[in-house]
């Protein structure tokens, strides 16, 4: 494809922020790199929630959108373990399109940042890493304010939170419920091995779904945002992006060393520190 978007600028309903963005359908790996050219990221959960708030029926936002969150599908306790910013999957785009275009999973070999991933899940220490039951949810948008909702809606940094977000779809636009779709627990247990995939989100303004149900659909041609978030003129300084560039590049070169086997345990503190920036 031709990697030159057609990037287009909004901004937030609440003015804060101006959204630098395009919708590309592709597969995710294609996505991937076309947003990287052009400087913008896969759109979290968060943000695009936040793109989407306050806007009327009918607004072209409110569309589906693959997301950067990973979704972890642990066969040992055939729980699901959701990963902000995506640092895990984020390493393995080309591989988890290659075994979708095969109608496979991808299943996780030896890897000591998924270890690391799933002690945190286990045990806590971090906020952008949680573990959630196995299977179908209905999400009640009067009372979203849920723990798994909470997880992926809220970011205080960007000013959204899942209760005024499913206050929000139930007064404008009369949705209830959101449906989360996620593996049973027989499902993942009855894989070669922990799986990897990418949650997918949105709506057209009469039904609401979020899923990493059984996606092995990453090979195909849909859509997802690639955007860039800054604050509008005006805004308070004090707000924080919760993109931090240089913390970034550490994350990367860090989980880069433990995938080839020259890191120690020490090193995972720039990576917590950098998940914390979520």
């Amino acid at each position: 494809m031709d990697y030159k978007l057609d990037i287009k600028t909004t901004k937030t309903v609440d003015g804060l922020f101006n959204i630098d963005y395009d919708y590309v359908k592709a597969p995710l790996d294609v996505q991937v790199d076309a947003f990287a050219l052009n400087k913008l990221g896969l759109v979290s959960p968060s943000q695009y929630f936040k793109m989407i708030h306050g806007q009327p029926k009918g607004h072209h936002l409110l569309v589906y959108t693959r997301s950067n969150m990973d979704v972890y599908n642990d066969k040992q306790t055939g729980n699901v373990v959701l990963i902000k910013g995506g640092l895990l999957g984020n390493k393995y785009t080309k591989d988890i399109v290659a075994a979708h275009s095969k109608n496979k999973e991808f299943v996780l070999q030896e890897d000591a940042f998924a270890d690391y991933i799933m002690n945190i899940a286990l045990h806590g220490g971090d906020d952008s890493i949680r573990m959630f039951d196995s299977g179908n949810k209905v999400l009640s948008t009067e009372n979203l304010d849920q723990d798994i909702a909470d997880f992926i809606i809220t970011d205080a940094d960007l000013r959204i939170t899942a209760k005024d977000h499913g206050k929000y779809l139930n007064e404008v636009h009369g949705i209830k419920n959101i449906t989360m779709y996620l593996d049973d627990t027989d499902y993942i247990k009855n894989q070669n091995g922990s799986y990897l995939t990418k949650l997918r989100l949105g709506g057209s303004g009469i039904s609401f779904n979020i899923s990493g149900f059984n996606s092995r659909n990453l090979d195909v041609s849909s859509g997802a945002f690639g955007v860039r978030f800054s604050l509008a003129e005006g805004a308070q300084k004090s707000i924080a992006l919760p993109y931090v560039p240089k913390e970034k590049v550490k994350a990367e070169k860090a989980i880069d060393g433990f995938i080839d086997g020259k890191k120690t345990l020490d090193d995972l503190k720039t990576v917590q520190n950098f998940l914390k920036s979520f």
